[in-house]
């Protein structure tokens, strides 16, 4: 873990805080597959593979507006934020992407942890039919959306081979919250907003 920070008050009434960090993240839990040679055929093992880096940055804000030193009484504002940007950096056996089918996600080296579904196109005019674009045939976990490429399901379902990044991120990069804290004559309130 790599991480700084700077924290500031100003006039008793606001403080910032900022840090920026970058954390690998190894041995990550994942469903490996077993080689064939060892006669369990198509069979997959919880193993710790892999490596993850997450960058990013937090920064919070409080004000306090109003302070009664004798009585204890004060009304507090906040505000907190944080971007997160999660990048593979390795995985298990020198494969650039792994696919999980069971969990909706692709692991490719080099990008963030990505939903992996059929991408729909439209509906055939002419049959009715679903259309589906066709995966990047050198590497699925890249979004292919190209409207040359289709599929078209005769039976209205999508298989496995149609599984393909879909371009959005398994992980929120931009999440906080605000709210407010308050005591009087003995009262306390507190009320927290969350966002992502």
């Amino acid at each position: 873990l790599i991480s700084a920070g700077v924290s500031a008050g100003f006039l008793r009434m606001i403080n910032v805080d900022v840090s920026f960090y970058k954390r690998i993240t190894t041995s990550m839990l994942m469903d490996v597959p077993v080689p064939y040679f060892l006669g369990i055929d198509g069979s997959e093992i919880t193993d710790n593979v892999g490596k993850m880096s997450n960058t990013g940055v937090d920064v919070t804000l409080e004000v306090t507006p109003w302070r009664d030193a004798q009585k204890g009484d004060y009304v507090s504002i906040y505000a907190n934020y944080n971007y997160n940007k999660d990048r593979v950096e390795e995985l298990f056996g020198g494969h650039d992407y792994w696919i999980m089918h069971n969990y909706g996600v692709a692991y490719a080296v080099g990008q963030p942890v990505q939903y992996f579904y059929p991408v729909f196109y439209r509906i055939d005019p002419e049959t009715g039919l679903p259309q589906f674009y066709e995966p990047n045939p050198d590497n699925p976990a890249i979004v292919r959306k190209d409207p040359e490429h289709v599929v078209t399901s005769e039976d209205g379902d999508a298989g496995d081979y149609l599984y393909q990044a879909t371009g959005y991120d398994r992980y929120p990069h931009h999440m906080g919250g605000f709210g407010l804290n308050a005591s009087y004559f003995g009262f306390y309130v507190q009320a927290d907003f969350m966002y992502v």
